[in-house]
C-alpha cells in the first residue's frame, strides 16, 4: 500500500470515528425526566427510585427497592451533612417519633451525668417538624425531622473542628438554612429554581454546595434494567481502583475486575473499548459490556467450574444455562482544584435477567445499548 493510500485510508478512519462520536441520540418525546443533585436525567418510562449509601462503588450501595427495614431510603449527602427521605408513610409513623424521642432524649440527659459523652441537648417539636441539638466535648450536631407530602425527611449535620461556640453556630445555621429552602417535590418535578435535588425532596440554593447524590431507578416495565446516576463532588476522592489519582478508563476497569463482582466473567463490546462521552457538558469515558453471570439452580454444584462439575453433569442435574446480560458505564472524573463546579459523574444501565418476571432478558444488547447512549446524552446541568 503506498504511502498516500495510507494516510488516506488513515483519515477516513479518523474521520468516521469523529462522526460516529460525534452523533447525540435524539430525546425521545415520551420519556421522563427527573432531576438528580444539581443535574436533570431523561428516562424511557416509568421507574421506582432508590438512593444508594455513600459507597465508592454504588453498585454495591443498600437501596430501597425491597423496602426492607426501616423504609427509609439510604443517606445522600448534601452541603457536608446527611439527609434520608422516607418511603410514603402514614402520619402514625411521625407521631411515633415525636413520642419516642424525648424519652430518648432525656435517658441521655440521664447517662450525661455520668456516662454518656453528651453535655447539652435542646429538642423542639410541633405538628410537622421536630429540631434537636447534641453537645460532646468535641463535637456538636444538629437533626430534624420533617413530615410533608406523606413522607419523613430527615436531616443531620455535625461538626467536630471548630471550637465548641463556633460549632454550635455553624450546625444551627445549616439545619436553619436547610429548613428554611426545603420542599417536598414530587417524582419527575423538575424545579426551575436553582438547587439541589434528592428524590422526592428538593432544596433551593444558588451555588453548587458539596454532595454525593446518587439515584436508582428500576424501570416499570423492564425490571430487569436498573439506571443509576450519581452527582458527586471532585471533593470525593474514593476510587474503585484504590489507586490515588486513576484515569478513567482505570476506574472503569476496576469497576468490573472487582473481585466481589456479580458476574462469572465480562466482554467488553464495541470498536472501541472505552470511546469518550458526553454528560452534563463534561467529557468522561464510557464501557460497554456482556455479563456471563453464574447460573441460578437450588443445587450448590450447579455454579461449580466445568473442570469440577462437568457440562453433562449439570445437564442431568437440570441446572439452568448461564445467563448473558449486558451493562453500559459512563464515567466523569471532576477536578478537585478547578475553580468552579466540576462534579464526579457517574452513570450505568444495568441488566440482571433474574429480576425480569421470567427470568429472561426483557430487551436485547443492542436496544439497551441505545437507551443507555440516549440516557447518557439527556444529562444536563439545571
Amino acid at each position: 500500500m503506498t504511502i498516500i493510500k495510507k494516510i488516506s485510508l488513515s483519515c477516513f478512519i479518523a474521520s468516521l470515528s469523529f462522526a460516529l462520536q460525534a452523533k447525540t441520540p435524539a430525546i425521545p418525546e415520551n420519556w421522563k425526566t427527573e432531576c438528580v443533585g444539581y443535574f436533570q436525567i431523561s428516562l424511557p418510562g416509568e421507574v421506582e427510585v432508590g438512593v444508594v449509601r455513600t459507597n465508592p462503588d454504588p453498585s454495591k450501595g443498600n437501596h430501597n427497592l425491597q423496602h426492607k427495614g426501616n423504609q427509609f431510603f439510604a443517606d445522600s449527602i448534601y452541603f457536608g451533612s446527611s439527609i434520608r427521605i422516607s418511603s410514603m408513610r402514614k402520619e402514625r409513623s411521625f407521631s411515633r417519633i415525636k413520642n419516642e424521642k424525648p424519652k430518648e432524649i432525656e435517658q441521655r440527659r440521664q447517662m450525661a451525668v455520668t456516662l454518656s459523652p453528651f453535655q447539652t441537648m435542646e429538642y423542639k417539636s410541633d405538628e410537622n417538624l421536630i429540631t434537636y441539638f447534641s453537645q460532646g466535648k468535641s463535637w456538636v450536631s444538629a437533626s430534624a425531622f420533617i413530615y410533608q407530602a406523606d413522607r419523613i425527611y430527615y436531616f443531620r449535620t455535625s461538626e467536630n473542628e471548630l471550637p465548641p461556640a463556633e460549632a454550635e453556630t455553624e450546625v444551627k445555621f445549616i439545619r436553619s438554612n436547610f429548613l428554611q429552602n426545603f420542599r417536598p417535590r414530587a417524582l419527575y418535578e423538575v424545579p426551575q429554581e436553582k438547587g439541589f435535588c434528592m428524590p422526592y425532596g428538593f432544596v433551593k440554593d444558588g451555588t453548587p454546595q458539596s454532595r454525593s447524590m446518587g439515584t436508582i431507578m428500576r424501570l416499570k416495565d423492564h425490571p430487569d434494567i436498573r439506571i443509576l446516576f450519581r452527582d458527586q463532588s471532585a471533593s470525593f476522592m474514593k476510587s474503585y481502583s484504590g489507586e490515588e489519582n486513576p484515569t478513567v478508563e482505570k476506574e472503569l476497569r476496576a469497576f468490573w475486575e472487582r473481585p466481589d463482582w456479580d458476574g462469572l466473567k465480562y466482554q467488553t463490546l464495541g470498536f472501541r473499548k472505552f470511546p469518550s462521552v458526553q454528560m452534563g457538558g463534561y467529557t468522561g469515558q464510557s464501557t460497554f459490556v456482556e455479563i456471563t453471570r453464574r447460573t441460578r439452580s437450588s443445587k450448590d454444584q450447579c455454579s461449580w467450574d466445568d473442570k469440577y462439575f462437568s457440562k453433562a453433569e449439570k445437564k442431568e442435574a437440570g441446572c439452568l444455562p448461564q445467563t448473558k446480560d449486558y451493562g453500559y458505564i459512563a464515567y466523569v472524573k471532576g477536578d478537585p482544584d478547578a475553580k468552579e463546579d466540576t462534579p464526579n459523574l457517574l452513570l450505568y444501565v444495568m441488566q440482571d435477567s433474574q429480576n425480569a418476571p421470567d427470568g429472561k432478558p426483557t430487551i436485547g444488547k443492542d436496544e439497551l445499548r441505545k437507551m443507555a447512549d440516549t440516557i447518557a446524552a439527556s444529562i444536563k446541568r439545571r
